[in-house]
């Protein structure tokens, strides 16, 4: 079994998330989201996405 690349989706439109998130998903990728620029520079440091 082989690790999930981590990706970082940063949007502040909702409804746009999901569907690129179940894409990424099904695509082998582990998606981690951030809503805003202070969540995405938190979850950058925390996750390591590629």
């Amino acid at each position: 079994m082989f690790a999930l690349k981590t990706i970082l989706i940063v949007d502040d439109q909702l409804n746009t998330l999901p569907r690129l998130t179940d894409y990424l998903t099904e695509n082998g990728f582990r998606p981690v989201t951030a809503f805003t620029g202070r969540e995405a520079l938190f979850m950058a440091r925390h996750e390591n996405p590629i």
